[in-house]
């Protein structure tokens, strides 16, 4: 999850707490350390980590370890826009960008985060998908992952609208003015952007076809695939997220514009997607970290968490801005 950092606005903090972790990271091994929030000294297992303070990379502490969980081996990027592609800021902008941030040296990092069964590589995008018939609530009523994302993502799934695979991830892009509410944390105020992971046990058989799909090809449309990655991505101009999202440093490179932001934005998601899909599928009763998380630093975060707000041109030249991602072979943002 991207949290919010770097908010210049006098009314906001120059950091916000982040919300709680997905449900399955809020609970910790019995007596883990937990990292409490800044400005309490609470050690309870159930205490949501606290942001770092970036200033450059040796602010990252922590390393991810490996917990067994599957990581997107190539990973292959669908943009889906949430309304009709007109009304998402920067649509055709960012195919180019997902185009290129799979297919270059900084995307060769996470190689190191590879498993004992898969080979983490580069990756693809695939195509960009407008859904005009999204759900839209009223002006100033917020998208609710779980009541209004997750089940129309079933939905897609089931009517062959989309295929996911194991190296599946889907960029959901919204429209300005959209708020969006992950278990009462909320877009712009508490967070930048997250990915989560789609259960779909529910429409996967055994024998690998799926059961509740309605198109013709429906034997080859989920093939022993459980579950699908997947981001959520507000538009950054909105108050809080545009002075606190995609605005880090590292003394060379730093994001001048408003597209800037969301690439930046748009890299952390990718990234940790690709380290840890299915991060939203460990059981909300589990004791502590374990498969089907794959990468993760307790109680820092994932590979993007550890460097937040440390941002860099993809290379030299490059009209697009990744977030810095923390390599435990370097010990540092890298």
């Amino acid at each position: 999850m991207h949290y919010l950092t770097a908010a210049t606005s006098p009314a906001t903090p120059s950091i916000l707490l982040p919300p709680s972790p997905p449900p399955a990271l809020r609970r910790r091994a019995p007596g883990g350390a937990a990292g409490a929030p800044a400005q309490s000294s609470s050690s309870s297992p159930s205490a949501s980590p606290a942001p770092t303070q970036p200033s450059g990379p040796s602010t990252a502490v922590g390393r991810l370890k490996y917990y067994g969980g599957p990581v997107l081996a190539s990973v292959e990027v669908t943009m889906l826009l949430w309304g009709a592609a007109s009304e998402i800021p920067f649509a055709s902008e960012l195919e180019g960008f997902y185009s290129a941030v799979v297919n270059s040296t900084y995307f060769d990092l996470l190689s190191q985060y590879s498993t004992p069964t898969q080979a983490l590589g580069r990756g693809s995008f695939l195509r960009t998908l407008a859904l005009p018939d999204a759900p839209t609530p009223a002006a100033g009523v917020a998208l609710d992952d779980a009541a209004d994302i997750r089940p129309y993502l079933l939905g897609l799934v089931k009517d062959g609208t989309i295929h996911p695979t194991a190296d599946s991830y889907y960029a959901i892009h919204f429209p300005p003015g959209q708020e969006v509410k992950l278990e009462g944390a909320r877009s712009c105020v508490d967070f930048c952007a997250y990915h989560y992971t789609l259960d779909l046990s529910s429409v996967v058989a055994t024998n690998g076809t799926t059961t509740a799909a309605t198109h013709d090809d429906a034997a080859a449309l989920l093939p022993l695939q459980p579950f699908l990655a997947y981001g959520v991505l507000p538009d950054l101009t909105a108050p809080g997220c545009a002075t606190g999202c995609g605005g880090g440093s590292t003394g060379s490179t730093s994001p001048s514009s408003a597209f800037g932001a969301a690439c930046s934005v748009a890299s952390h998601e990718l990234a940790e997607a690709a380290t840890d899909p299915a991060v939203g599928l460990l059981p909300p009763d589990a004791p502590g970290i374990a498969a089907p998380v794959a990468w993760y630093a307790d109680p820092d975060g994932e590979v993007g968490d550890l460097c937040n707000g440390i941002d860099h041109a993809l290379a030299p030249g490059s009209p697009y801005v990744v977030q810095a991602m923390w390599s435990n072979r370097d010990a540092a943002c890298v």
